[in-house]
């Protein structure tokens, strides 16, 4: 998707969510500006509070002041009331939003093994099925004697993971060379 594609959807109060998520990224990464703003359409915030009392001034020696009817003090006081629920209502929906965040698990994972020998498993990230990891190994180590080889003769091992996560680690045939591995499982919410 080009920038001019995905900034104009953005601007125009697309939510992001895991869905969209890699779009969002391939875009920033491609070079688009992204700019957040508040949304809540009609005037409201993210919050959905948008202010109802509108305080009527009383004129000197034209209102008399009583605590009865329409423009009274009980009357006023109760729209004041009112004003304050929505805004308690309000403050509590963020209250809502923030500890959901904060309760909500991870949607990408990551586990990092620094030395693996050949057979060893890299652990699945926590709170994620295999199903949802792709394992990655790469070369930590290569140990190689050349005493013992003839010119020419190649040394050489075969480094990476299994779809489930066994790391293969394994020299050519050779006598005195050994290979350790660096592991990473990867994870996504949903799978790949």
């Amino acid at each position: 998707m080009s920038d001019e594609a995905i900034t104009p959807r953005l601007a125009g109060g697309t939510i992001i969510n895991k869905e969209n998520f890699n779009e969002v990224a391939r875009a920033v990464l491609s070079g688009a500006t992204l700019t957040v703003t508040s949304g809540g359409g009609g005037g409201g915030g993210l919050t959905g509070y948008t202010r109802h009392f509108q305080h009527k001034n009383w004129l000197d020696f034209i209102d008399p002041v009583q605590a009865g009817g329409d423009n009274g003090f009980n009357e006023r006081f109760h729209a004041l009331e009112s004003e304050f629920d929505l805004i308690a209502a309000a403050i509590s929906s963020v209250d809502d939003a923030v500890t959901n965040l904060e309760n909500a698990a991870p949607a990408i994972g990551l586990t990092l093994v620094l030395s693996l020998s050949d057979g060893a498993k890299i652990p699945v990230p926590t709170g994620f099925q295999q199903s949802e990891t792709k394992f990655f190994a790469f070369v930590k180590a290569f140990q190689a004697n050349t005493s013992n080889t003839t010119p020419g003769e190649l040394l050489g091992f075969n480094v990476f993971a299994q779809d489930d996560g066994t790391v293969v680690a394994r020299v050519w045939d050779k006598t005195g060379q050994a290979v350790m591995a660096t592991g990473l499982a990867i994870a996504k919410k949903g799978g790949w």
